[in-house]
């Protein structure tokens, strides 16, 4: 098969959000697998380096660039439009897949797959839900009419991978895809090496980092509920159950997340334990294994995540977690205390529960190589007929493994 990947979010220098980590995890682990499929990775030429995709490329696959215009503008995303239909044909390119919700084509000569990591905090959760996350968050939530219109290509694309049933949810709330086009795709977690006692002390040591604290980890943004883990902080000390540090590891990349931050500061200062709020900034994945095993527990009570990599990071090695009860956080986290990311006071609680609980044993989640095998899996399926001998009309046998691997979840939680 020839398989032409959006790779455009992949020409960044860093990898700052899940998405990211999402596309360039799959893809090496793509072009690593046996089945002597040609792989395309499309996106814009002239991109200043060192990129992401510039990792990936000497492993193999064929780049294939765009024109863009100086600048990010709405003629961009037209020219998107048009460039790669005329690319996918070229090429003679089988199966397309935007590895982001908002990139997908309206026009596409080849099977088209479209992952959806979430809608946004407008569409994803309810009415209700909304107003409570601007009164906590301090948010006005809107929708943005073009990606809702970008969100329309979902209904003329051939697949739909969700990372989480609660997108899945979303998606069939606002019809934007017909249910059986889509799949519940989870990512996979990648092996990372395990520092010892000695290593992990040293560079906490190098951070500045001492005694017990609870970590977050995610970019400085309004729905990651910092002001929330700040005021249940605030409680857990006052009540005497807690007198560690919250540490932060996460960047903020835009002016609207540098005003977040400052509030999340000036709030510590506030209430008095501005020294016990640590913003250490973006942290290399490889520092990230250290802060995890010196923390007594993850803290990651979001308003709204369509997936959670550090929840899973921070499982694997046995750490604690205190997560919201909303989003795909429980779905994804079946160990993992849960609290209303609305309430600081549950969020307290939450925390001394976590405190109380002994280290558990390391949880255990699918391998890229697993994932990536699946991603083959489906995109045999939706090929013609003529080519791969399936179709829509069957089910895949990933797609039984995964029911089985759900409803087996839902029972033990």
């Amino acid at each position: 098969m020839k398989i032409a990947f959006d790779c455009r979010l992949l020409q960044v220098p860093r990898l700052a959000d899940g998405a990211s980590r999402y596309a360039a995890e799959l893809l090496s682990s793509l072009v690593r697998a046996p089945g002597g499929n040609q792989y395309y990775f499309f996106g814009y030429g002239g991109e200043p380096g060192p990129a992401v995709l510039d990792g990936i490329l000497p492993q193999g696959g064929t780049f294939v660039p765009a024109y863009r215009r100086p600048g990010s503008t709405a003629l961009n995303q037209l020219l998107f439009e048009a460039q790669y239909p005329r690319l996918l044909k070229r090429h003679g390119i089988d199966i397309y897949h935007a590895f982001f919700q908002t990139n997908g084509l309206s026009r596409c000569p080849a099977r088209q797959i479209i992952t959806v990591h979430d809608l946004g905090p407008f569409l994803s959760h309810p009415g209700a839900v909304r107003k409570k996350i601007e009164r906590a968050a301090g948010l006005h939530l809107r929708l943005n009419l073009a990606n809702y219109y970008r969100y329309r290509c979902h209904q003329k694309a051939d697949l739909i991978l969700s990372d989480s049933e609660f997108t899945r949810q979303a998606l069939l709330r606002h019809r934007l895809a017909r249910p059986e086009k889509i799949r519940i795709f989870h990512p996979g977690l990648a092996a990372r090496p395990r520092p010892s006692p000695e290593a992990a002390g040293q560079a906490l040591a190098e951070l500045g980092i001492g005694g017990k604290y609870l970590l977050m980890v995610g970019r400085i943004q309004p729905l990651k509920n910092i002001l929330g883990a700040i005021r249940a902080v605030q409680i857990a000390r006052e009540q005497g159950y807690f007198n560690g540090q919250l540490v932060v590891a996460g960047a903020a990349r835009d002016r609207r997340e540098l005003s977040y931050l400052e509030k999340c500061q000036v709030l510590a200062r506030e209430l008095g334990i501005a020294s016990s709020v640590r913003f250490l900034g973006f942290v290399e994945e490889a520092g990230l294994a250290p802060l995890y095993l010196g923390a007594a527990a993850l803290l990651q009570p979001s308003f709204l995540e369509g997936f959670g990599f550090p929840p899973l990071e921070a499982a694997a090695l046995g750490v604690p977690l205190v997560v919201s009860e909303i989003g795909s956080l429980p779905e994804i986290c079946g160990t993992a205390v849960r609290v209303s990311p609305f309430d600081p006071a549950a969020i307290a609680g939450g925390i001394r529960k976590a405190l109380n609980d002994r280290r558990g044993e390391p949880a255990e989640w699918r391998s890229w190589e697993q994932a990536a095998a699946e991603f083959l899996e489906l995109c045999r399926w939706i090929m013609p007929p003529s080519r791969q001998g399936g179709s829509l009309s069957a089910q895949p046998a990933c797609c039984s493994r995964h029911e089985d691997a759900r409803s087996n979840r839902k029972s033990e939680t």
